[in-house]
């Protein structure tokens, strides 16, 4: 029971991070040879978005990547979500350089809204931490990381009537709420 919750609270995180976090764009890093420590692939993940940030200035920027034990004894596979920003694919192939980096993404995360399009990035994510879940979770392992300074902040209120709520709602930040439900 605590292990469902466990996995409910992260999908949801995920979905909040993604959607708020305008993440649009996926790829997939694979190692030429199979990985399978997990510590190894995270320390290869820390350089390469240290790298990444180098080339960008410095410049912090959103992103989530799932770890993904690929069937087969072809060991660990890396999801990566980012915001639609131009990325090379030489320079990154080049910059990983463990592996390929796929950067296809299903027809099904090219339409619609952003926000749209955002939910259904986490939704096909989530699908791998599920996946992680049921194969190979280390109790206290995390199944995914975020980039830090992106979080999503969560703010409770109470109000009266429905009616009220949904007058906040209509003026909050600018946001473009598709459904409201009590």
């Amino acid at each position: 029971m605590n292990l469902d919750r466990a996995n409910r609270g992260a999908l949801a995180k995920l979905r909040r991070y993604c959607v708020k976090n305008r993440l649009l764009k996926m790829l997939t890093l694979t190692y030429a040879d199979a990985q399978l420590d997990r510590a190894i692939v995270k320390e290869d993940l820390n350089g390469l978005f240290i790298r990444w940030r180098s080339l960008k200035g410095g410049k912090k920027f959103p992103y989530v990547y799932v770890l993904e034990l690929h069937p087969g004894g072809h060991g660990l596979h890396v999801r990566i979500a980012l915001p639609l920003h131009y990325v090379d694919k030489y320079w990154l192939q080049e910059t990983w350089g463990h592996g390929i980096v796929h950067f296809k993404d299903p027809k099904k995360l090219r339409d619609g809204t952003k926000r749209q399009r955002s939910a259904r990035l986490a939704h096909y994510l989530a699908k791998y931490i599920s996946k992680t879940l049921e194969i190979d979770h280390e109790m206290g392992k995390h199944r995914y990381g975020v980039a830090q300074g992106f979080d999503v902040e969560i703010e409770r209120r109470t109000f009266q009537t429905l009616a009220e709520a949904n007058e906040w709602l209509r003026d909050y930040k600018d946001e473009c709420f598709e459904a409201v439900w009590s």
